[in-house]
């Protein structure tokens, strides 16, 4: 196998691990394989349970409750603000 060969499949495994292999199509072709987005996704929701299983154990569960609950909404008004956005923007 040729350098341009071996090269060119690390690109592609390296696409296809990020789940972008075929955006333009807008189809995943590998089924049962996790994205990078999933990957990300499944380490946020771990570190939400040991943080909240520390915040259980200090008996702060309410305010890591509140503190999440802010967050959630700091970020879900900003998404709302974009979408408006694109929404206006949009012919």
């Amino acid at each position: 196998m040729s350098d341009n060969q071996q090269v060119d499949n690390a690109l592609t495994r390296s696409r296809c691990w990020c789940g972008l292999e075929d955006a333009r199509a807008g189809a995943m072709r590998h089924g049962d394989d996790m994205t990078g987005w999933q990957i990300i996704g499944a380490a946020m929701v771990g570190y939400l349970l040991l943080l909240a299983r520390s915040a259980w154990k200090q008996g702060e569960f309410l305010q890591f409750l509140r503190s999440l609950a802010i967050v959630a909404l700091l970020i879900g008004s900003v998404a709302g603000v974009v979408a408006a956005a694109i929404a206006l923007d949009s012919p």
